[in-house]
């Protein structure tokens, strides 16, 4: 038995309005509270609706909630909803919804109602902190509203593509134990550890192969120890610290994809993020809304070594000034194969020793030729003499032999493809939800509000139009019958959306700016 049924007991029911064109049905998806609607109040709202005004009216069937109406049932079709006082309450309007019209005679109708246990207890109920599940936030800047929606988003588009400068400026570095000087390189610190190797940087080609040419003609060119390519901005001559570099970039937060949202959740992740790839296969992914910031910043740091690389690491990000747990390095700079001009290496090793064997064979193959012929051995003289000149011959043909040798390949050329392209970078892509689905969730979110799943008093009012509700357990009490209340938390738990101002309930494009 419903409340109306309760209170219908007592005859006779007393004056009725039946109205016509009210905005809510008994599914109680929707509800009018009234609030910010100036002059206007819930009796005089419904009471402009009047189509029919009856007075004294007697329930004729208490268990069916029923009463007859002095009205042809065609005259009635049009109405949906009731208002009533009942004289033993005093001046308490009850409202209803009719559920049923059936015809008695030409002149006379049975209505059949439901009590709108929202309108009826309107002010007469509390609600207290409950779980909320669902709502519209009073605040939505972006990032204060951040629980997972577990809504279809579909396919990311890349929305922007950024790489860092500094990055594309590629130089030649080369490992050795000699200097440019041609002095000998001392073991020192570096980055807080000890290297007993320099790093030197080539501008050019040129420039390494005279370095390399003037290592080779001091007998040094076993000095280098690899060659790489390095991006020249991040080169550091200290010992003590690398190079850090700071990259920055714009949060998009103007529209998704194109589209421009009401509810700003959809520029928080999974909706708007940002990836970034190192083209070498790693790659990792920042949500804008964890960084501190106007912008995301990201700082760069060069290793200056043999197999050099770069860290990113975001800066205020998640709290942290430099987040080291979510960095993400760009390592595998190609390295390089060099050559050595095996003539020019033979000849400063052995350039001197050959000299002086050359002439000393020569003068000693001619004492010997002369002593020869002093004694009158010209067989001896002979032989001495073929003797020398085959040692020199042998000697000339030798130096001839490393002259023609080509020269000595040094170090593994591995894969640079990346870099050739001018693609060895990180690079920094928008990711955003295509502007078909962030309409869909942002009408979602419109008409449903945010995902809260906390305990806290829940946001009855606070937009201008509507405000959406869904409880968990409602913790609701008043001063009603018992039925109607439990039928009250079950709207809650079902969840209400109850609009502000009855000239725009059910409208969806009217502003629902938060107040």
């Amino acid at each position: 038995m419903t409340g109306l049924s309760r209170l219908s007991v007592f005859n006779p029911l007393g004056t009725v309005r039946i109205l016509q064109n009210i905005p809510l049905d008994n599914t109680y998806s929707d509800t009018i509270d009234f609030k910010g609607t100036g002059s206007v109040t819930q009796e005089a709202y419904f009471s402009s609706k009047t189509k029919y005004f009856i007075d004294n009216v007697t329930v004729i069937n208490v268990s069916n909630n029923t009463f007859t109406a002095p009205y042809a049932a065609d005259l009635l079709y049009d109405c949906n909803y009731i208002m009533f006082q009942n004289k033993n309450f005093n001046n308490k309007w009850f409202y209803a919804f009719i559920t049923d019209i059936s015809w008695l005679s030409p002149n006379s109708s049975r209505i059949t109602y439901e009590l709108d246990v929202m309108q009826t207890w309107l002010t007469e109920v509390d609600i207290y902190p409950s779980f909320v599940d669902r709502e519209h936030t009073n605040d939505d800047t972006i990032g204060s509203n951040l629980v997972e929606e577990s809504l279809e988003q579909g396919e990311y588009v890349s929305t922007q593509d950024l790489k860092v400068p500094e990055l594309n400026d590629i130089a030649i570095m080369i490992t050795s134990t000699v200097d440019k000087s041609n002095s000998s390189v001392s073991g020192s610190m570096r980055g807080n550890m000890y290297t007993g190797v320099g790093y030197f940087l080539f501008e050019s080609a040129e420039e390494a192969n005279s370095y390399l040419d003037a290592l080779t003609d001091d007998n040094k060119s076993t000095a280098v120890l690899s060659i790489t390519m390095f991006p020249k901005n991040f080169y550091s001559t200290s010992s003590a610290t690398p190079k850090a570099i700071e990259f920055s970039m714009n949060k998009p937060y103007k529209t998704i994809s194109g589209y421009t949202p009401k509810n700003n959740k959809l520029f928080t992740a999974p909706y708007n993020i940002l990836s970034v790839t190192n083209t070498v296969g790693n790659s990792a992914e920042y949500k804008y809304e964890y960084s501190n910031d106007s912008e995301i910043k990201f700082s760069l740091i060069g290793e200056t070594s043999a197999n050099p690389q770069i860290t990113l690491i975001p800066l205020n990000y998640r709290g942290a000034a430099e987040n080291l747990t979510e960095q993400l390095v760009l390592s595998g700079y190609p390295q390089c194969a060099w050559s050595t001009d095996t003539y020019r290496a033979w000849l400063a090793q052995n350039g001197t020793v050959t000299q002086i064997g050359l002439i000393s064979t020569g003068v000693n193959a001619a004492v010997g030729v002369g002593t020869s012929l002093a004694s009158g051995n010209l067989i001896g003289a002979a032989t001495t003499a073929f003797s020398g000149i085959t040692s020199i011959a042998t000697t000339m043909a030798r130096i001839n032999e490393i002259k023609t040798r080509p020269p000595q390949s040094q170090g593994n050329q591995s894969p640079g493809s990346m870099l050739t392209y001018g693609e060895f970078n990180y690079h920094f892509y928008t990711l955003q939800i295509s502007a078909d689905f962030a309409r869909q969730i942002d009408d979602f979110f419109s008409m449903y509000g945010y995902k809260v799943n906390r305990v806290k008093q829940p946001n009855v009012t606070g937009r201008k139009n509507w405000n959406y509700v869904k409880l968990l357990e409602p913790k609701i009490v008043g001063s009603i019958p018992f039925g109607d209340i439990s039928k009250i938390k079950q709207i809650y738990s079902n969840g209400i959306t109850r609009w502000h101002n009855p000239s725009t309930a059910l409208s969806y494009t009217a502003d629902n700016s938060i107040v």
